[in-house]
């Protein structure tokens, strides 16, 4: 993983995150407006937003899942390394 995904997790700019993530390989894009309902749109594993400090998966399958930036860090990894793998 990057410095500057793991720095846009850490700053909670889900824009900043779909476009590091998208450098990286990933089927990712930027949804919403800056600095208010920005969210990391992810293929294949859902939309990420930052609520109240903290960051918010709303999966495929429907539901919220509220996560730290080390599960976040930890699971966007795993998404990069299978990227790699495929490509």
């Amino acid at each position: 993983m990057t410095n500057e995904i793991e720095n846009a997790i850490d700053a909670h700019a889900a824009h900043d995150l779909a476009d590091e993530l998208a450098s990286a390989g990933v089927t990712a894009t930027r949804s919403g407006w800056p600095n208010s309902d920005e969210a990391c749109e992810i293929a294949g594993y859902g939309r990420v937003v930052s609520r109240d400090g903290r960051w918010v998966v709303q999966a495929t399958d429907g539901h919220d899942y509220p996560i730290d930036n080390n599960e976040l860090a930890a699971e966007l990894d795993e998404i990069i390394k299978m990227t790699k793998q495929v490509s």
